[in-house]
């Protein structure tokens, strides 16, 4: 290649001047291939945009011949078209926001591929005032699907890690595909904070069937209908994060939730223990109030001829 040939020649010559590695950084052997030793000064003269446009478009390669007169002579984004085969909007404008030194190869090719995806993640990197590397590559990686954009939107937005966005991604794509409903992706389109969006679907998914059957108890067969209940009984379900992961323990197999008839009820939560069977975790009435003796031995009783259920609390030291 003619300017791989001229950085092997550049690099022979003389050693790279001080200033030169400074503001080029990987880009400084090409840069006094094709500017040489007496016009490079023309190349710290020029603005930090102008610098950036010319890096971007020596990283995409060297398949045609970058000379210093068609550098400076033609319009930025000529440059960069010739240089990647297409313009995507706002490209010179995100170059112009960096600093005054040479990015990576890998960060201008980045640029291109984020800028050219044309999505609701290009217009946010367009609009941002400062350029953090790191975005742009997350920008540059993510999936083009819908479900991957619509987190990512609001993860950037938010200075959320691209680890974050892709777990959001994974768990919306398999709410969709558990519940065989994509009405999440409608309440995530007009949603201000995701998250909660996303933790409101997943604890809404389905309620397995109820481990047992017993006479006077009601089994509980929905988030609705557990949320219904706690806000009739105002006890600790009330609190987002304890339903949240009560659902979710449900789902799970490993807890379930029944309520007792009648005009005082009581919510009983049930534990999985092991392949044992399952324990009384949990029994309170309105405001929380602990159940009589009288109704722990009701209770008891209904479950008498249900070996794997135990009607009591475990000990710590069993738990």
């Amino acid at each position: 290649m003619v300017l791989q040939n001229g950085l092997q020649e550049s690099v022979k010559l003389s050693p790279l001047p001080d200033l030169i590695e400074h503001i080029a950084g990987e880009f400084a052997p090409a840069v006094m291939a094709i500017w040489g030793r007496f016009d490079v000064g023309e190349y710290v003269m020029a603005t930090s945009t102008q610098r950036h446009v010319w890096h971007a478009a020596i990283a995409a390669g060297d398949d045609f011949l970058l000379t210093s007169k068609w550098l400076t002579r033609n319009r930025l984004k000529v440059i960069l078209k010739r240089a990647y085969g297409n313009y995507p909007a706002g490209m010179v404008r995100l170059l112009s926001r960096l600093g005054p030194r040479a990015e990576t190869r890998e960060f201008y090719r980045a640029a291109h591929v984020a800028l050219s995806r044309g999505d609701m993640l290009t217009r946010i990197l367009q609009h941002l005032k400062t350029i953090d590397p790191h975005v742009v590559f997350a920008i540059a990686e993510l999936p083009t699907d819908l479900i991957s954009v619509r987190m990512a939107s609001y993860a950037l937005r938010r200075g959320v890690s691209s680890d974050e966005i892709a777990e959001m991604s994974w768990l919306v794509t398999r709410t969709v595909e558990v519940s065989g409903s994509a009405a999440i992706l409608n309440f995530l389109s007009s949603s201000t904070n995701p998250v909660i969006t996303i933790r409101k679907a997943i604890a809404n998914l389905r309620f397995p069937s109820p481990p047992w059957k017993a006479e006077g108890l009601i089994p509980v067969q929905s988030a609705e209908e557990l949320s219904q209940m706690a806000r009739r009984l105002r006890n600790c379900l009330g609190d987002h994060d304890i339903f949240y992961s009560s659902c979710l323990d449900v789902q799970a197999g490993i807890a379930f939730y029944f309520v007792t008839a009648g005009s005082k009820p009581l919510l009983l939560k049930f534990t999985k223990f092991g392949g044992l069977g399952w324990y009384l975790d949990e029994c309170r009435g309105e405001g929380n109030r602990h159940p009589t003796a009288e109704e722990l031995e009701y209770i008891a009783g209904i479950h008498s001829h249900i070996e794997t259920v135990w009607c009591r609390r475990l000990s710590y030291e069993m738990r």
